[in-house]
Order: structure tokens, then C-alpha cells, then sequence
């Protein structure tokens, strides 16, 4: 890894290689999933400095976990094509709620923004998706943008005590989502500069982990706006 301090709340890393964490990381307050390689060389990383149950699984096969599932310490949301043997072993792992979402939405990750309290969604969800959401996250759920864009997952990223978001966030949004998500909210970039927030940051109330490109301003930023320092 990158010899970082174990004491730090913040630290940057990369995974195969790749500055963009957040495709393949999925982070709440009480788990993470992580795709399922033969060599996990920052597992350990991710454990000490989230601290919460690591789970090593696909979803449709795939080990974008990031990109493909959404996730609060209740519940666990996956695409319609995820196998009932990848389901299987995540139940095995965590007792949380897990359900399949229909619809041609099938990038969760990007098109759901969730804590603990709210959850903002993809405008195109249907009413049956947005039913089995709030059941199994056990949140209020919300349609709408962040910035003019509807993948509201890939913009912003929102643990118990912060929410990040893109720098062009309008301060009604920001108002909006600090009500509805019950914590304060910022704006910030990751990786050197990129809006999409998620790509670049996965996090919880307990630390972060950021891109490798993230610069020290940034990861200030990041501190300030989840009260991780």
C-alpha cells in the first residue's frame, strides 16, 4: 500500500491500480463490500480505517461493486441481474435486508445517494423501485438532482455525520439535502479536481479512504465536511 499512519482517519490509496475507489468500494456504517480478487493487498487498509466487517463478493458478476449497489447499515439495494449465489453470500456474511430493484436502472451506486436517514434517488426510478428502497434501506426516499444531474450517487457522498458534494451544488440543494439527511453538507473534489465525488471517496463516520491523486486541500475538505478530524 502507501505506508500510511494507521492513526489517520483519512488516507489515500488505489485499487488495482486505479485512483477511482469509489467504482469498486461500497462503504456504509456498518459494512463494506469489496469485489472478490484472489489478492486483496488493501483489505486490511480499509478495515482499520472504516472499522467496520469487510465482505468480499460480486454483484452480476462484476467487480464494479461501487458503481452497481447502494447501501445504508440496514440494508443492501442490487440490480435485477444479480445472481441469487452472489445474494447468498452476503447474507451469510451480514444480517442486513437485501432486495433486488427492477427497472433499466441498474447503476445504484451512481443513481442512489443514502445514509442512514434519507435517501435521494435517480428521477427515472419507478414507483415499484422506489417501494422496495424504502423498504429495505427503512428510509424515506426522495426523486431529484444534485447539480443539475440526476446521478445523484456519483456526485455526492453521504455517511451519518456529512455529506460531500459537486462544487456546483446551489445552496437550496444544499439546504435541502442537510434537512432531509439530518447532517451538514458540503462541496469538495477528489483525485486533483473531479466532481464525482464518489469515484474518488468512500467513507463512513468513522474515516475515509480517498484516490491517490486526492490532493491535501481536498482531503481537508473531505475532513471538514464528514467532522472526521
Amino acid at each position: 500500500m502507501n505506508g500510511v499512519d494507521p492513526n489517520l482517519v483519512i488516507v489515500r490509496s488505489s485499487f488495482f491500480g486505479d485512483s477511482n475507489i469509489g467504482v469498486f468500494i461500497l462503504a456504509t456504517e456498518s459494512y463494506v463490500i469489496l469485489p472478490k480478487v484472489r489478492r486483496m493487498a488493501n483489505k486490511s487498509l480499509i478495515e482499520r480505517t472504516l472499522d467496520v466487517e469487510v465482505v468480499e463478493a460480486s454483484i452480476g458478476e462484476s467487480f464494479i461493486i461501487g458503481v452497481l449497489a447502494a447501501g445504508n447499515s440496514r440494508g443492501l439495494i442490487v440490480p435485477e441481474f444479480t445472481t441469487d449465489e452472489e445474494i447468498e453470500i452476503i447474507r451469510r456474511q451480514l444480517d442486513i435486508n437485501i432486495d433486488r430493484v427492477p427497472g433499466k436502472i441498474n447503476a445504484l451506486g451512481n443513481t442512489v445517494l443514502v445514509n442512514d436517514s434519507a435517501a435521494l434517488v435517480h428521477p427515472g426510478f419507478s414507483d415499484e423501485a422506489i417501494k422496495i428502497i424504502k423498504k429495505n434501506l427503512e428510509v424515506d426516499v426522495y426523486r431529484g438532482s444534485i447539480a443539475g444531474s440526476p446521478l445523484v450517487g456519483s456526485i455526492a457522498v453521504a455517511t451519518n455525520s456529512g455529506i460531500l458534494a459537486h462544487p456546483l451544488t446551489d445552496d437550496k440543494t444544499l439546504e435541502w439535502l442537510s434537512d432531509k439527511f439530518k447532517t451538514p453538507v458540503g462541496i469538495g473534489t477528489v483525485n486533483c479536481g473531479n466532481p464525482y465525488i464518489k469515484v474518488g471517496l468512500v467513507a463512513n463516520t468513522k474515516g475515509a479512504i480517498v484516490g491517490k491523486e486526492t490532493t491535501g486541500p481536498e482531503m481537508f475538505q473531505i475532513g471538514q465536511t464528514l467532522n472526521l478530524e
